[in-house]
């Protein structure tokens, strides 16, 4: 049972030029979520239409889950059986094994307080997306 999937969003950052103050929610963003019920073929046929996708919100009845990185599920499918396990079964399979925190901020968070939070996570989880 998949839950309906909605077309990815890149929400475009103001046309203002970044300054030494400011937000996250001036940046260049993606709008990418799926439901963990969602089988892992569905992630994958996103990553390849949309190739600027750094990862996706993971929703667990609406609400919030977590995240997986491009990166990760990549990662995941080059392994030894892994498009079997992973592409045919729910995202919530995958996302046990990521064991990935996501960094969860606020969109009026400064960018230079950001940065630095997201270069001190594990360095398998730098490329995870900030939410």
């Amino acid at each position: 049972m998949n839950s309906p999937v909605t077309q990815p969003r890149q929400l475009d950052a103001s046309d203002q030029i970044l300054r030494i103050d400011s937000a996250l929610h001036e940046l260049t963003l993606s709008d990418f979520q799926l439901d963990v019920t969602c089988l892992g073929q569905t992630l994958a046929d996103n990553f390849e239409q949309y190739p600027q996708l750094p990862g996706v919100v993971l929703l667990k009845k609406g609400e919030f889950f977590g995240v997986l990185s491009r990166y990760d599920f990549l990662d995941y499918l080059l392994r030894p059986q892994g498009q079997e396990l992973f592409l045919r079964h729910p995202l919530q399979v995958l996302h046990s094994y990521t064991r990935t925190q996501a960094l969860v901020l606020p969109a009026d968070t400064a960018i230079l307080t950001a940065a630095p939070k997201s270069l001190r996570s594990p360095t398998a989880e730098q490329h995870t997306p900030i939410v």
